[in-house]
Order: C-alpha cells, then sequence, then structure tokens
C-alpha cells in the first residue's frame, strides 16, 4: 500500500452519516465541509429521499466491534450488520447515483509491523470487496486510525474516487501493486549447483513458509523398464499440494502431482514416447526441474498447447472423466447436472 501520487481532488460532495457515529464523523465532517446530514440508519435516510430532500452523494457508515462481545461473535455480528446494509444499499432505487462509505477503524494493515486491532471488522472488508465488484462505484471502503486528523481528511480522501483507503494520520493510502525486493527465495541446496538434483518439499513444519528446496536422488538414476524422465516445464498447482504442505494430507505423498515437459530420457520398455516429446501427465514431486515417471500416466501434448495450459489438465480432466463415467455411470445422450462449477473438475 502507497501513497497516491496526486493530491486529493477538492471536495465538494454532499455527506451524510448513517447509523451510530462511533467515530465522531460528523463532527469531522462539519468542521471541514460545513453541514453534514445525520440519519438514524439508510431507512430513515430512505424516507427522507422519498419525502423530496436531496439525496447525499456520500452516505458514511461507521463499523466497530464491541470488545465485550469477543472476536468470533462481534465478527458474526459485523458480517450480518454489513451484508444487511450492502442489500438496503442496493434494493433502494433512491441511493442509486450515492456511494456507501464503510468507515472502519483499525481493521487492516497498511505497513510491516502495523497490527490491526479491530480484526472482527477486518472481515468485512473481503466482503464488501465482493459488492464492489458485482456493483462499481457503489461502496468505498476505509480504514482510519485513532488519530483525529484523520478523519478531517475522510472527505477529501473519498473524494479521490479510489474504491479502497486508508488513512493515517493525515496520510491518504491506496493499494497499488509495485515491484519489491525479493525476500527470503528459496535457493537449490549445497552441492547441486542450481542443478537438477532438487525439488520443493514441505519440511514438516506445517506452514507454507516451511516449504524447501531438498536434495534428490531418484531422478537422476537409472530409469526402470516402464519410466520416462522428464525435463519439466510448468507444474500443476492443486489443493493436494496445499494439504501436503501444511501437514494435514493423509499418509506420505510429495507435492507436484501434475505437469507438462519435454522427455529426456526413456527406459528400455517404452516404445510409445521418445526423447524430444512434449508430454503432460500425472507424476510425483513434480516441482522441480526432472520428473521421474511410468510411461503408462503420460500423453503427448496436442498441438498448440502451451506447456502452462498442459500442465492444468491432467487432474481436473481425469478426475471428471472417472467421477462421470466410473462412478456416476452417465451414459450417452443423458443429461448432467454440475451443481457449483466453480473448480476445474467442475
Amino acid at each position: 500500500i502507497t501513497a497516491p501520487t496526486t493530491a486529493p481532488a477538492p471536495a465538494t460532495d454532499r455527506c451524510a452519516v448513517a447509523g451510530p457515529d462511533l467515530f465522531g464523523l460528523a463532527r469531522a465532517l462539519e468542521a471541514a465541509d460545513g453541514s453534514v446530514g445525520s440519519h438514524a440508519d439508510l431507512a430513515a435516510l430512505a424516507a427522507h429521499a422519498r419525502s423530496g430532500a436531496a439525496m447525499p452523494d456520500l452516505v458514511f457508515v461507521t463499523v466497530s466491534s464491541d470488545p465485550v462481545e469477543g472476536v468470533v461473535p462481534a465478527t458474526h455480528a459485523l458480517a450480518h450488520r454489513t451484508l444487511d446494509m450492502v442489500r438496503a444499499w442496493l434494493a433502494e432505487d433512491g441511493f442509486a447515483a450515492s456511494r456507501l462509505v464503510f468507515v472502519t477503524r483499525g481493521a487492516l494493515a497498511t505497513q510491516d509491523g502495523e497490527d490491526p486491532h479491530d480484526l472482527a471488522a477486518a472481515p468485512l472488508w473481503g466482503l464488501v470487496r465482493s459488492a464492489q465488484a458485482e456493483h462499481p462505484d457503489r461502496f468505498v471502503l476505509l480504514d482510519v486510525d485513532g488519530v483525529e486528523a484523520s478523519l478531517a481528511v475522510v472527505h477529501q480522501a473519498v473524494a479521490t474516487g479510489e474504491p479502497q483507503l486508508a488513512v493515517r494520520g493525515t496520510e491518504v493510502l491506496v493499494p497499488r501493486l509495485a515491484a519489491g525486493a525479493a525476500r527470503g527465495v528459496l535457493a537449490p541446496p549445497d552441492g547441486t549447483d542450481g542443478g537438477e538434483a532438487w525439488r520443493l518439499e514441505a519440511s514438516g513444519a506445517g506452514t507454507l513458509e516451511g516449504l524447501t528446496l531438498a536434495a534428490v536422488t531418484d531422478v537422476a538414476g537409472e530409469l526402470g523398464e516402464h519410466e520416462v524422465r522428464v525435463a519439466v516445464r510448468a507444474t500443476g498447482l492443486n489443493f493436494r499440494d496445499v494439504l501436503i504442505s501444511l501437514g494435514m494430507y493423509p499418509g506420505e505423498a510429495l507435492m507436484g502431482g501434475e505437469g507438462a515437459g519435454v522427455v529426456v530420457a526413456t527406459g528400455s520398455g517404452v516404445t510409445s514416447l521418445a526423447v524430444g516429446d512434449r508430454v503432460m501427465g500425472l507424476w510425483e514431486g513434480g516441482f522441480g526441474p526432472l520428473a521421474v515417471v511410468d510411461h503408462r500416466m503420460l500423453a503427448r501434448i496436442p498441438d498448440g498447447w502451451s506447456f502452462t495450459e498442459a500442465a492444468s489438465v491432467p487432474v481436473v480432466f481425469v478426475t471428471a472423466l472417472y467421477a462421470l463415467r466410473e462412478l456416476a455411470g452417465v451414459r450417452r445422450g443423458e443429461s448432467l447436472l454440475v451443481h457449483a462449477a466453480a473448480g476445474g473438475v467442475g
């Protein structure tokens, strides 16, 4: 998160605060910009608008958790309240030309070392981001700190038109992608010289930070009769790999169960593939330069497919085929309902 490169635009929008004003926002807005409307809730604001009154351009709602409730109950309560407000905002035609600004305080960190102190309010950022994606320009997310000066620039901050902002002191911060320095980059183990005798493995720590590049000896030795050595070009990442890395997968298993690459050596009994063939398939330990695979688990990559495209196919296609043919017994001419088809298998 970085500060914007341009100064905030002059704030001329009409403002109102709806619901409990937990941070004294109305007072700060009035001191900075003049008259600010206050309403008991969004329903009261809607009734006010239906009476013929002008609708404000910006409607602020402050969201904060009650520390007495505990984090989990407070999280549930705030999520339900936020969802209710989103639905109410979208259902009221009179709100169509206005923006609803959710204001949190300390619900997110803007830099290393900063600890959010309102964790229960943090999930609403994800919830409202989803609403922003579906209904652009209808919602704004704004996080302030506990400094009075941050409230004084809230109106100017929202006037930038940014959908997500944080104010720290008088500085307005917005999310931006930027080139960063490489930190914690994994290096091949000593003795491999960056060569081929390593692969990505879970260290047993049970965290993604515990991944390591481990030296291996089983990818460069003599091949079995039906084995093929593949120079890996791309490897598919599946939820199974996440479970393995977190120590949650039942039994012993290696990460990297599918991928694509080029055949560099074949066993004595392999006749269906030759050195130089572009192949894709199922294997183990595929997060490394080399993989040794039974040739019966491989297929040639169709013409026109990239290695990346090919690496994404084996697990989901085989899973779908097994589910439809072996488990469901689907036959030609039958109708099929694919429910919740959100992932690759779907």
